[in-house]
């Protein structure tokens, strides 16, 4: 009889806990190099409230102030300025975006939430913002929403896709996670398009203004990405070296944060090597690993 009433439950159609869904999200990503240099995030969600009640407020979980430099956080609900309060349980990085009025059952709001991320200089592994180049690793620098609490309560998931929006200036190579969904000039800048989707890791970037080198090697071929061109014998040694030993993705050949990419031709897929040598693919879905 319980196997038969939870089987009930999990195809019921009327909601049984409180919760929303994200029809639509937007993540967009927008570096400036005015000083100081400094990435502004704007992230935009189409949601609807798809639980048995209303909702007073969401929550929502910020990169974390002091190592990602968050500065200038707030939150718009309808294209009107509403209140970003510390949650009630102390976690610094957890907010409160109360409704008012309150959000209804089926009924659809727009939430949006910007804000600027301006690291101590140089940066680390998680976020580097410097003149000239920036990474952000697979999670942490985008606003998460979280569910609602109560008795079967209803996840919160990615929409399929979502989408990515990184503006530059147009002399930066950039790589990121995503199918590429097209690119606009925008004066000086461009903005690259990606969808990401929904059981694929949190999108990275790394950007700059690098010069890019191709090695050919018998296992594939490696991309360089520095500030300054390397001589073609160490393109070379390096490109050998690195092409021996990708099996274990630990090769280290330059300090900074200056990455290469690995192209290998028989695994279908193309590392892309962190500031700190740490590694992430990126066609990379759950089963794969990110920097850490």
């Amino acid at each position: 009889m319980v196997a038969l009433g939870l089987a009930c439950l999990a195809g019921c159609a009327v909601p049984l806990g409180p919760g929303f869904r994200i029809q639509r999200e937007t993540l967009e990503v927008r570096y400036d190099p005015s000083a100081p240099v400094h990435l502004h995030v704007h992230a935009t969600y189409r949601l609807t409230n798809a639980g048995n009640r209303a909702l007073g407020f969401v929550e929502v979980t910020l990169p974390d102030e002091e190592a990602f430099g968050r500065q200038d956080a707030h939150a718009r609900v309808d294209w009107r300025e509403t209140a970003l309060a510390a949650a009630p349980r102390g976690e610094v990085r957890e907010f409160r975006i109360p409704f008012d009025p309150s959000w209804l059952q089926t009924e659809k709001r727009t939430l949006e939430i910007e804000y600027d991320l301006a690291p101590k200089l140089p940066g680390g592994t998680r976020i580097a913002v410097n003149a000239g180049a920036f990474h952000l690793r697979a999670h942490e620098w985008f606003p998460d929403l979280q569910e609602s609490k109560g008795l079967f309560a209803i996840d919160v998931v990615r929409p399929d896709p979502a989408e990515v929006s990184i503006e530059t200036p147009q002399d930066f190579l950039l790589i990121s996670r995503g199918k590429p969904a097209g690119e606009r000039r925008h004066g000086a800048e461009i903005e690259h398009r990606f969808h990401v989707r929904r059981h694929d890791l949190g999108p990275f970037v790394v950007a700059g203004k690098y010069r890019e080198q191709r090695v050919q090697t018998a296992d594939g071929e490696i991309i360089f990405w520095t500030f300054e061109p390397l001589a073609n014998d160490q393109a070379q040694g390096s490109g050998r070296a690195i092409g021996g030993n990708m099996e274990i993705l630990s090769v280290h050949v330059r300090a900074g944060i200056e990455p290469f990419r690995v192209d290998r031709r028989n695994a279908g897929y193309s590392p892309v090597r962190f500031p700190t040598g740490q590694w992430t693919r990126c066609d990379c879905v759950s089963r794969c690993g990110s920097p850490e």
